[in-house]
């Protein structure tokens, strides 16, 4: 009769050396492959074996003791204030996926814009051990004086959007030279009558928009009051529309529509057909982002592209290079990173004035 299988205590789990014997390998190259390490070269069935072994006797890397040992982990926190918005899920994705490449985790947490919360994750992120920070969405001068416990640890930090009162690095888009290349499309097209709907100005991103917008228009010699400002309360499809139809029953007469972003623009499109008026044969809008179902709506939407793949990889790079020591501490680095127009659908030649076509019907 077969004697029962021993049931595993703490002190009979697996450890590296099992591995490292059951694969025919040594205790450290056994350590660089279940730690995930990929800066090591090692050849693909070596590797392979190693994690074979791993499975087969049922390792499970203690990564409390790794972290107390080294004085960090291999988890890069990822700090977001908002879930629910396209362009950052597609950054997260991007990044995430650059981060594994280099054998670390990402440790995401989702503050929902609460402040209580983000002290808390910070924390957390400190207690962690964490060995790199990026902040998705940028945050407030309270966000800055959360960083100082990392800091103090000497935890690389960079942030997608600028930070008040925050010396990290940071890597973002250029939105002045997004919404030029907007304006500058709809000027090619005959355009003299604009209006911008905007987020919140007391925001750097959409700051960064408003100069690009205003500083490209006077550039093309349009007078300021052709160049309207008109609120988008919020930044969903909801808010585009509400603000458009608005917009609308207040006679605008703009040909030119520039949104915040893909969303808005996607809103206010519905609320203009809606309105009788077509796209783009009376009205050409432009969007932000390049978010993927802009170019399925509708009306397929001219947009101005974030560079999604770059910044990941900028991000990581940058991260990296302070986590190896390879970037020295000092001036933080401030890149901003060049968006492209995707011309579609929604953008056409501006109409030609009633006026002028009735002298023209005439003839």
């Amino acid at each position: 009769m077969p004697s029962p299988t021993p049931q595993k205590t703490a002190s009979s789990r697996p450890t590296l050396r099992d591995i490292a014997r059951d694969a025919g390998v040594a205790v450290t190259t056994a350590s660089v492959v279940v730690r995930g390490d990929l800066s090591v070269v090692i050849r693909p069935e070596t590797r392979q074996r190693i994690l074979d072994a791993a499975q087969r006797l049922g390792y499970r890397r203690n990564l409390a003791a790794s972290s107390l040992r080294s004085g960090k982990s291999n988890f890069i926190g990822l700090l977001v204030q908002a879930l629910d918005v396209p362009m950052t899920l597609l950054k997260l994705r991007e990044i995430d996926h650059a981060i594994l490449a280099r054998g670390y985790r990402a440790l995401l947490r989702n503050t929902d814009g609460d402040p209580e919360l983000e002290a808390q994750y910070l924390h957390e992120f400190a207690d962690h051990l964490v060995a790199g920070l990026v902040l998705i969405q940028g945050g407030s001068a309270a966000t800055s004086a959360g960083l100082v416990p990392l800091q103090e640890r000497g935890v690389p930090i960079l942030t997608l959007e600028p930070l008040p009162g925050g010396e990290v690095d940071c890597i973002t888009v250029d939105r002045r030279f997004g919404a030029a290349l907007a304006i500058r499309h709809l000027l090619e097209l005959g355009h003299r009558r604009f209006v911008f709907l905007h987020g919140d100005l007391r925001t750097d991103l959409v700051r960064q928009r408003l100069a690009g917008y205003r500083e490209t228009l006077t550039a093309g010699g349009i007078p300021v009051k052709h160049q309207l400002l008109w609120p988008a309360d919020g930044q969903g499809f909801a808010d585009g529309y509400r603000a458009a139809s608005a917009l609308l029953a207040n006679g605008c007469q703009a040909t030119a529509w520039f949104c915040n972003n893909d969303e808005v623009a996607i809103g206010a499109m519905r609320a203009i057909q809606e309105a009788g008026r077509r796209i783009p044969q009376d009205l050409s809008v432009v969007g932000f982002d390049d978010i993927p179902v802009a170019a399925y709506a509708p009306v397929p939407l001219t947009t101005i592209a974030q560079p999604v793949s770059d910044i990941a990889a900028a991000t990581t790079e940058r991260l990296f290079a302070r986590i190896s020591g390879k970037a020295v501490a000092g001036q933080p680095l401030m890149r901003r990173l060049e968006p492209r127009l995707m011309v579609r659908s929604s953008t056409g030649m501006a109409p030609v004035p009633d006026y002028i076509r009735h002298q023209t019907e005439a003839f």
